[in-house]
């Protein structure tokens, strides 16, 4: 779901439906794996080491389409930081909490299984965590929290969807999760934060 909604919202930036050159997905092949056809017109690779959008290099030049300039303004920021963060080297708790992502698929990642995919023994990575000043649940807390609140403001995903994504039980536990870490319940978030888009949209083009 998540990557064809970053597929979907690439193709009406650029007004294109033949930018990608390869689907990269991280599980084996299921039954359905024709069905990722009607979604994705390129390669589909699975087994793969990652969940990834892999676009032809000529899509980069495209021309956005819906252009703002605020808006590439704030994005351009972001991406300096992160090239920053990228050139200075990212913390190991950083590291961790790119490990825990993929990992968050219907389940609750335990320490063994992150440190099985970070290919260290689970004490490594619990003593090098305590020597940045954090625990390995605060780490997936705090990883769990972020996505959360990314899925609820960019995407499209129903609740049920993203507890499922997030390892919950059950929808409603990840309401109680989403109110305790935000104050608001996760449909109110989402309909606050997409009032607060359209007005600044309205306010900029106004402008």
């Amino acid at each position: 779901s998540v990557l064809s909604g970053w597929y979907h919202f690439l193709s009406v930036l650029c007004g294109r439906k033949d930018i990608l050159q390869r689907v990269e997905v991280e599980f084996p092949a299921p039954e359905y794996a024709s069905r990722y056809s009607d979604y994705f017109p390129c390669e589909i690779r699975f087994g793969a080491e990652r969940n990834a959008l892999i676009i032809h290099d000529w899509a980069l030049a495209l021309p956005v389409l819906s252009r703002c300039a605020s808006t590439y303004s704030g994005l351009r920021q972001l991406a300096d930081r992160e090239l920053e963060r990228v050139r200075l080297g990212l913390s190991f708790r950083e590291i961790t909490e790119r490990a825990i992502g993929p990992l968050l698929n219907g389940q609750t990642p335990t320490l063994e299984q992150v440190a099985q995919r970070l290919n260290m023994a689970p004490w490594t990575v619990r003593r090098r965590l305590v020597d940045e000043g954090c625990t390995f649940q605060q780490v997936l807390n705090d990883t769990r929290r972020d996505l959360a609140v990314s899925y609820v403001k960019d995407t499209a995903l129903t609740l049920g969807e993203i507890a499922y994504l997030l390892g919950f039980g059950s929808a409603t536990a990840f309401q109680r999760a989403f109110k305790r870490w935000t104050g608001e319940a996760p449909g109110r978030y989402r309909e606050r934060v997409g009032r607060d888009y359209i007005s600044t949209a309205s306010s900029t083009s106004s402008s």
